[in-house]
């Protein structure tokens, strides 16, 4: 059950399973001309959002996420920051008890918040993640966006943290390192319920709010200011990806350029509003 908010704005949690934190209602009867006699108490789970929800889902793990972390939170920020805190230890549970999790074993899993917080094996990839973080901010009224992140120019991927580069590189000017042999992919920044997810992907999917950015896959810092896309990048990707075809046996290879950290260099990568 969601209520909206009193006019003073509360984000509030009651928990029927802890005595301190239920909502209780005491239940009495009365017979004929007899005065009112108690006859229980019950105790319920109760969510108060912020404001009215402005997403359209309706599952409880969507209120409980929220409202659990930002109990008592009476400002955006606040709540936000505090609701966000849920996913930086890389544990996230469902109302089940069931851990989801980001790209295990490899496997990509679902693209959107309803497959993850329905599926048995509770595994997404980053369309869901960002999802799910913008849709615990919706069901409170706080405006979020999913944006989606993806290279510039003839780049095809990115290359997340972390890799191993090994000079000199014997691959083509614009992409040197050729995966495998200049370019290992190594133990990088752990993701959901995962502490090696793949370390290349076509783009990611990351969450907009409040003028921050939010990557609620890897649960990482987050990321705000005018520079913040350049900032973003540069923490999460160690390159750029680009398919070559070798002239020697026509395979495809897969090869990397660095990301150029360096402050006057300009972002390279793209960000869309892709909800």
């Amino acid at each position: 059950m969601s209520l909206a908010g009193p006019k003073t704005v509360l984000s509030q949690f009651y928990d029927k399973k802890d005595d301190a934190k239920a909502f209780k209602l005491d239940w009495e009867i009365k017979v004929g001309n007899s005065d009112w006699l108690k006859i229980a108490t019950t105790k319920h789970t109760v969510y108060v959002v912020l404001k009215d929800p402005i997403t359209s889902l309706r599952q409880e793990s969507l209120a409980e996420l929220g409202c659990r972390n930002a109990d008592n939170e009476t400002a955006e920020a606040s709540a936000r920051s505090k609701m966000y805190g849920e996913f930086t230890d890389l544990v996230v549970k469902r109302l089940d008890g069931k851990q989801m999790t980001y790209w295990l074993n490899n496997q990509m899993g679902c693209i959107d918040t309803a497959d993850l917080l329905s599926r048995t094996d509770g595994n997404g990839n980053c369309q869901s993640w960002s999802g799910l973080f913008r849709d615990i901010l919706r069901f409170q009224g706080i405006q979020a966006d999913r944006i989606k992140v993806s290279p510039q120019g003839k780049d095809t991927g990115v290359a997340v943290k972390a890799w191993i580069f090994t000079e000199p590189p014997h691959g083509p000017a614009n992409h040197p390192y050729i995966i495998g042999l200049d370019a290992t992919d190594v133990q990088g920044v752990p993701g959901q319920g995962n502490p090696n997810p793949p370390g290349s992907f076509n783009g990611h999917w990351i969450t907009e709010s409040g003028g921050t950015y939010f990557d609620p896959s890897y649960g990482a810092p987050v990321v705000s200011g005018a520079n913040k896309g350049k900032l973003y990048e540069d923490s999460a990707f160690a390159g750029f990806m680009e398919i070559y075809v070798s002239p020697d046996d026509l395979r495809e290879v897969g090869c990397i350029r660095q990301n150029d950290t360096s402050a006057q260099s300009p972002a390279e990568v793209n960000y869309f509003d892709a909800n």
